[in-house]
């Protein structure tokens, strides 16, 4: 139902951080930037290996996991009105998975089966000012290759994906004036899939339009429209609006509505697990909320209350244990759409400062997600979650913080027919900074060696350590 845009702040020197813990995971991540003049430019990667644990609750050998990856920046800023922006990010992976024995006891088992996944991500924009209006305009590619290997059948790719995503877009932010903003734009997005033996492509061409409106200084009013024109699903319509309202001292309301729209990807369609009689995913939401800043800003508390109802939810079935037609060429499970479900429930949170060397937060969330046709419960749903954190400085060399997760029961399984437990996780931490570049930490995840499922049928850790050294220059 919403986005969280997330820019990372451009910074000049060079940060390391070296890792190494629970079941011989080892981990090395490093970026550098730099400014030349008009230049920016940034560089960094890492390296990720672990031997993990056995992906099958019961299995005894170990699925490890191993990623390097790497990341470039250049901006140039031509004048105080154009400048240009490129990025590239790279990523290779290799994981290894369990499957199903074929004969009897059918079953998750153990097995040697891995898959490899290779990224690459690049965009190219070029920002041009003219008064109070900033234009963008930009390129942006994405290509992931999948592979996937069963050595029980040879060395040949027992599956493979590749896809290519490939978007141009411009996008406007005109300043009106104080009390009046707009932000339109354009898109125009083409996506390529194949496998083993077909080849996919399909586009979809988009507009949309958003309007930011203070007519008093203490609110704020956003109202938003979409277009999609998709090749397949043809054009939807999409609305959007939202209020921010400050009334007296440290108090916010907040209320809000919007619509989605979501086609089925090429992958969701056409792959190993596709279902090509997918329908597009359609929702209205509702939500509205209020927020309270207490003692001088040292205590924030809000609560939440939202409702969504969701028309073709595109889900994910697996076909152990199931009679459903479609398993037949499809024994590991299919995409399908679920005709409608609703999610409604309140987010309440309080973060406290009592002091400048301690921080207390904790956040409550009561989710009822049902699927309207049966009244059944949504699959990995747990209708309760609670999680509580506390970091604190008693010393100037010393960090000390602990964090504690809950969640309630939930279903799982072909028809919710599983019953998942609910569970508790706790971490503790600590960190002491040595001078003003380094600092070493550590941390001990599921304190307690909580037995647990999140997914059935799936391991997950116990009781684990790690600790690293980071730096910065």
């Amino acid at each position: 139902g919403g986005v969280v845009n997330i820019v990372t702040a451009q910074r000049e020197g060079a940060n390391l951080r070296a890792e190494y813990g629970y079941r011989n995971a080892k981990q090395v991540v490093g970026q550098a930037g730099a400014r030349f003049g008009p230049v920016s430019a940034s560089i960094g990667g890492g390296y990720f290996d672990d031997d993990g644990i056995s992906a099958f609750k019961g299995g005894t050998e170990r699925d490890g996991f191993r990623q390097y990856a790497a990341n470039g920046r250049v901006g140039v800023e031509f004048s105080e009105t154009i400048s240009l922006d490129l990025r590239g990010y790279f990523a290779d992976n290799r994981v290894q998975f369990d499957g199903f024995q074929p004969i009897f006891p059918f079953g998750q088992t153990d097995t040697a089966e891995f898959s490899t996944t290779q990224q690459v991500f690049g965009y190219a924009g070029v920002n041009v000012r003219f008064g109070a209006l900033k234009n963008r305009i930009a390129f942006t590619v994405s290509d992931t290759a999948r592979d996937s290997f069963d050595p029980a059948f040879g060395t040949a790719p027992s599956f493979i994906a590749r896809g290519r995503v490939e978007r141009f877009e411009y996008q406007g932010d005109a300043a009106i004036s104080d009390s009046l903003r707009a932000v339109f734009g354009i898109e125009h997005e083409t996506s390529r899939f194949r496998d083993d033996f077909d080849r996919y492509a399909t586009r979809v061409s988009s507009a949309y339009a958003q309007a930011v409106v203070r007519p008093i200084e203490t609110l704020t009013l956003t109202g938003g429209v979409r277009v999609d024109g998709h090749k397949t699903y043809g054009t939807k319509t999409t609305l959007s609006a939202n209020a921010a309202m400050r009334v007296g001292e440290g108090t916010t309301l907040r209320a809000s509505y919007g619509e989605g729209f979501k086609a089925p990807t090429l992958f969701q369609l056409f792959s190993a697990f596709g279902n090509d009689t997918l329908r597009p995913e359609t929702a209205r939401s509702y939500d509205i909320g209020i927020e309270q800043s207490l003692v001088a800003d040292t205590l924030n508390v809000g609560v939440t209350a939202f409702h969504r109802d969701t028309v073709n939810q595109i889900d994910f079935l697996s076909c152990f244990g199931s009679t459903n037609p479609r398993c037949s060429s499809r024994p590991y499970g299919f995409y399908d759409n679920i005709a409608r479900t609703r999610a409604q429930g309140i987010e309440a949170f309080i973060e406290a400062r009592p002091t400048t060397t301690l921080t207390v937060s904790a956040n409550y969330s009561y989710i009822d997600a049902t699927n309207r046709v049966t009244g059944a419960p949504l699959l990995r749903r747990p209708k309760n979650s609670i999680n509580a954190s506390i970091d604190w400085t008693p010393r100037a060399w010393l960090k000390l913080g602990a964090s504690v997760q809950t969640v309630s029961d939930s279903v799982d399984g072909f028809g919710g027919g599983i019953a998942l437990d609910g569970y508790t996780l706790a971490v503790v931490r600590a960190a002491v900074p040595i001078g003003n570049q380094f600092e070493l930490y550590g941390r001990i995840e599921n304190l307690t060696d909580e037995r647990y499922e999140a997914v059935s049928g799936y391991g997950t850790p116990g009781r684990n350590a790690h600790f690293g050294v980071r730096a910065k220059f």
